[in-house]
């Protein structure tokens, strides 16, 4: 009953250090206890942070009272309790973590790694980033997008309030905690309980449970590329300066009017622009919905230098 740890460093790096074990794992600082199985060289890392040990069900963590915490999917483990591991998790560690790549005899694919455009799990999927305050953003636009699918409450007043969550979000700087609900007081109960969370990370859970597993899977795929990818889109400025800026001029207007009608003409754009991302211009042609948050538009006005106030201090990379 192997399970395989993903190391993932400080700047959110997916490293290419791997552990796989079936026996106790016991973490800690280099420089620590003799008897560590897993010696991290990260200052925030206790001498000795954590056990990772099998258990009858499965593999659990258990924190060794250590003075920065460790964390289980964002949340804080209590000391010396033992909290079971499932597939995806993220176990964080001061500034380093683990991403369960493998657990038992389940993992994503022969090689141990997700596979993300076939994820049909969304806790899974949102479980991916916990933690990550650079993913937070997305994490509430992925939310008000879920409530969007909620068709019979999609009035006009809903509609509009919805869009001013989505504008509230992208104004906000520190989004560690959310401040949508002075806004969403007159929304149907549902929307509103999910939508005044106050964290991205659950607010983002109770939204997935509005819609169909398939949806928020795919509505999760629209806002964030993989996270897996050997490396983010790269953005070419050569494409941003053709045709007198036609591509961020372009992207700009979609994402301010909310004309994802016109994803595909932003696809031919970048084709014309010599752009070669296979993976950035097939997002914009796809035919699923688009909406803010969409990490092909991100991409392109995080890049662009004239964006001034639309640039949110988000990236496409977590």
């Amino acid at each position: 009953m192997p399970i395989r740890l993903n190391l993932i460093l400080p700047p959110g790096e997916h490293s290419k250090v791997v552990w796989e074990s079936n026996q106790e794992l016991r973490i800690g600082r280099i420089g620590g206890r003799p008897d560590l199985q897993v010696a991290l060289d990260v200052n925030s890392v206790s001498r000795f942070q954590a056990v990772i040990r099998p258990t009858e069900n499965g593999y659990c963590v258990i924190d060794q009272g250590s003075t920065n915490g460790s964390w289980l999917n964002g949340v804080r483990l209590t000391p010396m309790e033992e909290y079971p591991i499932h597939l995806f998790d993220l176990i964080q560690f001061g500034d380093a973590g683990f991403s369960v790549t493998r657990l038992n005899d389940e993992q994503s694919n022969p090689l141990g790694e997700p596979t993300w455009d076939r994820w049909r799990d969304p806790n899974s999927m949102i479980r991916t980033f916990s933690g990550k305050e650079s993913a937070f953003r997305k994490l509430q636009l992925f939310a008000v997008a879920c409530c969007r699918q909620v068709g019979d409450r999609l009035n006009p007043e809903t509609q509009r309030i919805l869009d001013e969550c989505e504008c509230r979000i992208d104004q906000i700087v520190d989004l560690r905690g959310s401040r949508l609900a002075e806004l969403v007081t007159n929304l149907d109960s549902r929307l509103r309980r999910v939508l005044s969370d106050r964290s991205p990370y659950s607010m983002a859970h109770a939204a997935a449970r509005l819609v169909e597993k398939s949806v928020s899977a795919d509505l999760l795929r629209e806002v964030f590329f993989d996270p897996w990818a050997e490396q983010p889109p790269n953005v070419d400025p050569n494409w941003l300066a053709w045709n007198n800026q036609t591509v961020p001029k372009l992207a700009r207007t979609i994402y301010e009017d909310r004309r994802f009608d016109l994803m595909p003409i932003l696809a031919d754009a970048l084709e014309d622009a010599m752009c070669n991302d296979s993976a950035l211009v097939g997002h914009c042609r796809q035919e699923a919905q688009h909406f803010r948050g969409c990490w092909a538009l991100d991409a392109i006005l995080e890049a662009d230098p004239s964006t001034g106030e639309l640039r949110f201090g988000f990236s496409v990379s977590y």
